[in-house]
C-alpha cells in the first residue's frame, strides 16, 4: 500500500509439492522469468510503464514487478492489452 504496488502473493518460482506442481510464481522452477500472460509465449503481450525515467517495456513477470516497486505506474488500458 505505502508503495502503490498491486498486492500479489507469490513465491520467486514455481516448485512442486507432494506431487502437484504449484504454478504461482513469477519464475519458472528453472529460475527463468515467466511473459506477463503465461498461457502466451514471451513478449506476446508487452506493457508499456511510466516510470520517473520514462517509459519502459515489460514482457515478464519479473521485469513487470521489479518496475512496478521501483514507483512505475501501469497503463490506463492494462485489462485490454492483457485479456486480448
Amino acid at each position: 500500500m505505502r508503495y502503490k504496488v498491486p498486492f500479489f502473493y507469490f513465491s520467486g518460482k514455481d516448485f512442486f509439492d507432494q506431487g502437484i506442481n504449484w504454478p504461482i510464481g513469477i519464475a519458472d522452477a528453472g529460475g527463468k522469468s515467466k511473459p506477463i500472460r503465461q498461457d502466451l509465449s514471451m513478449g506476446a503481450r508487452t506493457l508499456t510503464l511510466s516510470c520517473p525515467s520514462g517509459s519502459v517495456n515489460v514482457a515478464d513477470q519479473v521485469q513487470l514487478l521489479a518496475k512496478l516497486y521501483s514507483h512505475c505506474t501501469l497503463p490506463g488500458n492494462y485489462i485490454s492489452v492483457i485479456t486480448s
